[in-house]
Parts: C-alpha cells; structure tokens; sequence
C-alpha cells in the first residue's frame, strides 16, 4: 500500500496536493538526474561554458571562424540561422552528440570568432527512432530543450512544451542527422534581446556513447496533450502513479502533468483495467479532473468538483510499465477559487509509462 501524503513537487496541481500519494521526484529517478541539463539553468550554463573550452582546445579556436564544410550539409555539420544571421559549427567533427542513456542524446556547435563564441546545444530525452519531436520539454517526454549561449549571455527554451520542434532525419549508434527550429527566451541577466528565433537548423554529427548503451526500457519517455476552451496545450513535464489502497477494490491512479504556462491532471480511484471512467465523487469513489494557469491561480483553476461539471477518462491500455488512453470534459469553477466560468477540455491524448 502507498501511504497518502500531502507532498507536492511543483508538477501536481493545487487541489491534488491533498490527495497525492508520497512518491519519488522525477528529478531524483536515474533517467532525469542523467538529463538534468534539460531543466538547471545554472548546470545548462556550466556545461556550455565547459563546452566552449573542450572544442576550442581541440583546435575550434578563435582562428577558425565557418566549419570546414564551408556551411555545407555535406559531411559533419551543424548550420542555422538566429535572428537571419548565419551560425556555422566550427570543426563540427568535434562536436559529437553525447549519449550517457538510452534514448538520450546531447547536440552541441560551437561558432568561434576573434570577438564571440555561439554555441547551440540541445539536449534529447527519450528518442527511439527517427522523427520530429518537440523542443521545450523535460526529460519525462521525447524531445528535448535548448541553450543558446553567446560569450557570456544565455538564452533557453521556456518549456512551454512547444518552444519548436527537432526532426531526426537518420539516427544510428554512430550518427545522428536531421533539422530543427526553435525560440529562446533570456536566462541569464544582461542576455538582450529578449528571445531569439533559430530556424534553418541542419545537423550531421558523430554519436560518442559515454557508457555501454542498452535499450530504452518500455517504462521510459511519456506524452500529453489536449485544448482548454480551443487553445492547445502541450505537457513539458508528466508523471503518472498506479497505487493499491488497502481496503479499496482496484487502482489509484494520479496523473499530473504542467509546463512554463498551465498544468493539468486528474485522479481515478477503483481502476479495474481498460474502460470509461465518468467523474464524479461518492464516499466510495474518488474520480477528478483538474486544469489551471500557472499565473493567478485563484482566478484560473477549474475542477471537476465545480458547479455543472462532467467528463471522463477512458484507459485503452493498462501493463505494469504504461498507461494510456484518452480524456475530455467541462470542467466548473474550482470550490474555495475565484474562477469564472467553465474550461472544456477536449481531445485530451495520454501514453505515460509507470515507475
């Protein structure tokens, strides 16, 4: 049995605080500590900066200002464009993709002058196969974030869960190649303007494996997505618990998910397996929805336990190691918020694995 707690990590929202059961941080789990860089600015930054120096002490020194591609798409590379001014990866065949885990990928180029070093580096969780992934994501979902950092100012995504998108193009033990897209918002003090646009990207790099590289466990790597009253929303951080509660028939089951702007999660009690699960409460059965802006949560936060609520969460498959399935409702103010009117929340889509 999974004790009740009252323990929040920032990804579950407010309502569901009292009803969470204790569990571990994705932080702390073995994938997410290897792929931190996705989320610390502070570490993002320290391993730039280390960056810069390796490649420039490997002969990407100031001297050298365009690859020896001359800018081609031929051979090792790494182009784009930010802000329309060309970025050409000095001596891209030392700017390997690192791989430390499974699925898990860390893209560097560096641009060196007389006057500035711009180096982009994006760092991939989860990639099991070639195709186009977002950017703007934690390491829970396959994808990845970015830095950008020039001389001394940085920039990053902002984990809306959609901040642009990366495509894999061929992706082997000792190659990884494809295109991508992408905006940057200011990180560090002093970074001006205050985003930037990269388009254009193009990349071909070697693959250096750090440590003996196995398969991606099925367990790894988890999606979400639906509308709130039309507007897409794109899960940068997700995470879902399947929990015995001594006494009760079934599973719990917790699904929390946010990015930089809103969050959202619900939770189904008596869980058998696949099936329709309505929402609604009786001293039996707990099963609740919950959508919020991370700003002014008072005012934004709709729930399930609101006036003229309805909806339901319908599990297609459910292992040992995944959940999925779909969701959609109406959701009313939440009880004790100053929330106006309802959220509709529509086409809702999960695939989560379990820990």
């Amino acid at each position: 049995m999974t004790r009740l707690g009252r323990r929040c990590n920032g990804v579950v929202p407010p309502y569901f605080c009292e009803r969470t059961p204790t569990h571990v941080n994705p932080a702390s789990t073995t994938e997410s500590a290897q792929m931190q860089l996705a989320i610390s600015s502070f570490t993002r930054h320290a391993f730039l900066f280390a960056t810069v120096a390796s490649i420039a002490a490997c002969g990407g020194g100031s001297e050298v200002a365009t690859s020896p591609n001359g800018g081609s798409t031929s051979g090792f590379h790494m182009t784009a464009k930010i802000d329309g001014s060309a970025f050409v990866a000095s001596n891209p065949s030392l700017s390997f993709a690192n791989q430390a885990v499974a699925g898990g990928y860390v893209l560097s180029g560096l641009q060196s002058s007389t006057t500035a070093a711009t180096i982009i580096t994006m760092s991939l969780a989860n990639i099991r196969a070639p195709g186009t992934y977002p950017l703007g994501v934690g390491p829970q979902v396959p994808g990845g974030s970015v830095v950008l950092a020039v001389s001394t100012a940085g920039w990053a995504t902002p984990m809306t869960g959609a901040d642009g998108s990366i495509t894999i193009t061929s992706l082997s033990s000792t190659e990884i190649a494809g295109t991508f897209n992408f905006v940057v918002a200011a990180s560090s003090s002093g970074a001006t303007p205050a985003t930037r646009t990269i388009t254009e990207g193009d990349f071909r790099l070697p693959v250096k494996q750090l440590v003996a590289i196995g398969a991606i466990p099925d367990n790894v790597g988890s999606t979400l997505s639906t509308t709130a009253n039309g507007a897409t929303y794109n899960a940068a951080f997700v995470q879902a618990n399947v929990n015995t509660i001594s006494g009760s028939p079934g599973n719990f089951v917790i699904v929390n998910s946010s990015n930089s702007a809103r969050a959202f999660g619900f939770t189904l009690s008596n869980v058998t397996g696949p099936g329709t699960y309505a929402l609604g409460n009786t001293p039996t059965v707990t099963r609740q929805m919950q959508f919020s802006f991370v700003s002014n949560v008072l005012a934004n936060t709709w729930s399930s336990l609101g006036p003229g609520s309805s909806g339901s969460v319908i599990i297609t498959s459910m292992t040992s190691t995944r959940i999925k399935g779909t969701f959609s409702g109406v959701l009313g103010p939440a009880p004790g918020f100053s929330s106006a009117g309802t959220a509709t929340i529509a086409n809702g889509v999960f695939d989560i694995g379990l820990p």
